[in-house]
């Protein structure tokens, strides 16, 4: 990254704010219709953005633990619990992001 430039920061927002709505939507499908290998699947796509963005322990602790469960297929009765942990305040995360993204764009 260049100094001064916020080209990567604001691709990454962007992306996440863009992609993980959907993304969200899809792993609340998988869990509700207990498809565990698809809840991992999309689970591990929501991942990086979460770490690289820093989100709150407890959404990004209730994803990862998530991801653990589903590949270890253990404590599956436990998921559903841990997905609305992860999904907590999540608008008011992308509120977050949005405004993090207004203050980036006109530095």
């Amino acid at each position: 990254m260049t100094p001064g430039s916020y080209t990567f920061p604001i691709n990454v927002i962007e992306a996440f704010l863009k992609e993980t709505p959907g993304k969200i939507e899809e792993l609340k499908q998988a869990i509700s219709n207990e498809k565990w290998d698809l809840t991992y699947e999309v689970a591990h796509k929501i991942k990086p953005g979460v770490l690289m963005l820093g989100l709150p322990h407890e959404n990004s602790d209730a994803l990862l633990t998530i991801l653990k469960y589903t590949k270890e297929d253990r404590k599956l009765d436990e998921i559903k619990g841990l997905y609305k942990t992860f999904i907590k305040n999540i608008d008011s995360i992308y509120k977050d992001l949005e405004q993090s993204l207004k203050i980036l764009k006109n530095s």
